[in-house]
């Protein structure tokens, strides 16, 4: 038995306005990586296809680079490499996913050539992981490697850590019918039922952590923790808040629930 306890703080918020940009969609802004000398940076990608990189020195917003109107930005995600995240800029775009350096360099443009819009993407290494309302496609340095359509709609992906170096890639996908689905290559590999619709993802600490875990939420407020170990997610707790659209969570110790929970819930 397993006993999880959760802190809930309440924290008054205070707005202060350092950019301004077009609507945007959910997940559509990402803090990039940041070392003691040089800026905070954070890339936002907006419904006229814009994608901005904003640079914050001594409480000023400055401008990074920003490109030409395009379609409609639909997800904007940060590469992995080693399961760490990097500061590549990752966006889906219609069809399409273009690569972009912390500088504005497009490096890739890869078009999937899939009948629906993207609208969830995961880079981790050469592994880019795309899904539409209803198809997930693998692309293995930009050759589709595998394919898996879904029964109900997918509202979010992503890939648990791989066990060792070079192993196959478990890929997660919160489906609108209660259930959390694992994949091996094109072949489903086993189901989980969450409490809701899930909404968004996380894994424990960005990178999954020591011991591996994830985050699921509904828009309902409803927030699944489960353990992945050996890719295997087991739910160790539950806890109910407002209407949840999008998660990052810090690090939690799973074996002994003694850590610090820096999740954080609501909408962006």
């Amino acid at each position: 038995c397993l006993l999880c306890l959760v802190i809930i703080m309440e924290i008054n918020l205070v707005p202060s306005l350092y950019a301004q940009v077009a609507a945007t969609s959910l997940r559509c802004m990402q803090v990039l990586p940041s070392s003691r000398n040089t800026p905070q940076k954070f890339a936002i990608g907006d419904n006229d296809g814009v994608l901005s990189c904003f640079g914050m020195r001594r409480g000023d917003s400055n401008v990074v680079f920003k490109t030409l109107p395009s379609t409609k930005i639909s997800r904007v995600e940060l590469g992995r490499t080693s399961g760490l995240v990097s500061d590549k800029i990752f966006i889906a775009t219609g069809s399409e996913v273009k690569g972009y350096s912390k500088k504005g360099n497009n490096f890739l443009t890869l078009d999937t050539n899939l009948a629906e819009s993207l609208q969830s993407i995961w880079v981790d290494d050469v592994n880019l992981l795309v899904g539409g309302s209803y198809i997930y496609n693998h692309y293995m340095d930009c050759k589709d490697t595998d394919y898996y359509l879904c029964s109900d709609k997918i509202n979010d992906l992503l890939s648990l850590p791989p066990r060792s170096a070079g192993s196959e890639l478990s890929p997660v996908l919160a489906c609108q019918d209660c259930t959390l689905r694992v994949l091996r290559g094109s072949n489903l590999l086993y189901e989980v039922e969450v409490a809701g619709p899930p909404s968004c993802l996380a894994l424990n600490n960005g990178d999954g952590g020591k011991l591996p875990g994830l985050l699921s939420a509904t828009p309902c407020g409803i927030v699944d923790l489960l353990s992945a170990v050996d890719t295997c997610l087991s739910p160790v707790g539950r806890m109910g808040r407002r209407c949840c659209t999008a998660l990052r969570m810090g690090s939690w110790d799973w074996s002994s629930c003694k850590g610090r929970s820096r999740s954080t819930g609501g909408t962006c």
